[in-house]
């Protein structure tokens, strides 16, 4: 993709999925079914930017349009800091390593892996329906399962809702920006306040970051999941 978009020299060009699949040898099925991979993050989003281009979608259109017309972040929308460091790993590398092994996981219908996507999507879906909010747990309580967040965590002793008063607070319009499909710096000190908010909810219960980080990932997929492992490679790369 990344090749094509630097040969075209257009400054915005519309292509179908159908297009997009025959150009890079074939779109995973997330692709068809969430926005995340075709903006920033995300393997064909990484890619145009690669190229100097950003992503708008319509239905089974993508129109790929010059980064310099992309929406402007205003500095004073970004309130953190951030030691000086040089990043050892290119993000291309970081990136392919990834999607290689997050589509040797996904693989099958029913693998441990896809608990991300029902829940990400139940969030999508009915967020803004109050009565929806038992079934929210529940897809959290799974999600967070699945990825092992019952071992040696006070959530082994608790049904799903043990989730409720932090559901109650994430699907409220106050985040609605962290839903969107686009992630920019200026979500960040918004990421950082949910991250106490989920802290909160549970009382005097051991909160990790780690269980933090799922919750933010499962929900908004705003985060990396910050286990053992991602901050381990995050020391040894400098990121």
């Amino acid at each position: 993709m990344t090749e094509y978009l630097k040969n075209c020299g257009a400054d915005e060009i519309s292509l179908t999925f159908e297009q997009v699949a025959n150009i890079v040898g074939g779109l995973p099925q997330c692709a068809y079914d969430y926005y995340a991979p075709w903006y920033s993050g995300g393997i064909l989003g990484t890619s145009a930017l690669t190229a100097g281009y950003k992503a708008k979608l319509s239905q089974q259109t993508v129109t790929f349009y010059k980064n310099i017309l992309a929406k402007k972040v205003t500095p004073q929308a970004i309130n953190y800091t951030s030691p000086a460091q040089v990043t050892t790993l290119e993000i291309s590398k970081a990136i392919n390593s990834i999607c290689k092994y997050h589509y040797s996981t996904a693989d099958g219908i029913h693998t441990r892996y896809r608990s991300w996507e029902h829940c990400y999507k139940a969030f999508q879906d009915s967020r803004n329906y109050p009565d929806k909010v038992d079934y929210l747990c529940l897809h959290l309580a799974w999600y967070l399962a699945s990825w092992g967040m019952l071992r040696n965590s006070f959530l082994l002793d608790h049904d799903y809702l043990v989730h409720k008063p932090v559901v109650i607070e994430l699907v409220s319009e106050k985040y609605e920006l962290l839903y969107q499909s686009e992630h920019t710096a200026e979500i960040i000190p918004l990421t950082l306040e949910a991250a106490k908010t989920i802290r909160r909810s549970y009382g005097d219960s051991p909160v990790t970051d780690t269980l933090i980080t799922k919750i933010l990932l499962g929900v908004f997929g705003c985060t990396p999941a910050y286990d053992r492992y991602f901050k381990d490679s995050a020391r040894k790369y400098k990121v």
